[in-house]
Order: structure tokens, then sequence, then C-alpha cells
């Protein structure tokens, strides 16, 4: 919202707002683990679940599982740079 020094209505504020928040959706986990890890990754990856900061990530392909877990801090630096809620990530 551009700064303005003129005095707006309190409702035209609130409606400036609301129409700012709805432009702003919210980054599902797969999303986010997409967007981190890129497409090839992401289709070998089953599930992407959060609980409790922990992002839990499912894959049965052993050669990913082994890539993600190389480059495991890497890829959470990265996570917490978009969503600061996540703490840890578990491979299984």
């Amino acid at each position: 919202m551009k700064r303005n020094l003129k005095s707006k209505k309190i409702n035209l504020l609130i409606t400036e707002f609301l129409e700012i928040s709805k432009s702003r959706k919210p980054m599902s986990f797969r999303d986010l683990w997409k967007k981190v890890v890129g497409v090839k990754i992401n289709t070998a990856t089953n599930s992407v679940k959060f609980k409790d900061g922990i992002l839990f990530i499912n894959t049965g392909d052993t050669m990913i599982k082994s890539n993600i877990s190389s480059s495991k801090s890497e890829i959470l630096e990265k996570i917490q740079s978009l969503n600061s809620n996540i703490k840890q990530i578990i491979i299984s």
C-alpha cells in the first residue's frame, strides 16, 4: 500500500487492506516444496506434511532420498526463507 499523507476514512482503509490481503494467497506446503526442490524431485515425492514445525517428506525413490539428505541443510535454509514456521525436515 502506497503511503499517502492525506487523511482517509477508516472504511476506505479497511477496503484497501482487504483487497491487498485477498491477492496474497498462502502457499501450500506441497507448493513450497516444489518451489524449493524443483519439478523432478517434487514428482518423485509421495507426500509432504507439516506438523509441529517439522516438514515430513515421503519418497519411495532411494536416489531422491539420498539427494535430499545430502543437501538437507541447504533445502531447509531455502524453505525457512519462505516459511519461518518450518524448523526441521524429516525424510522417509
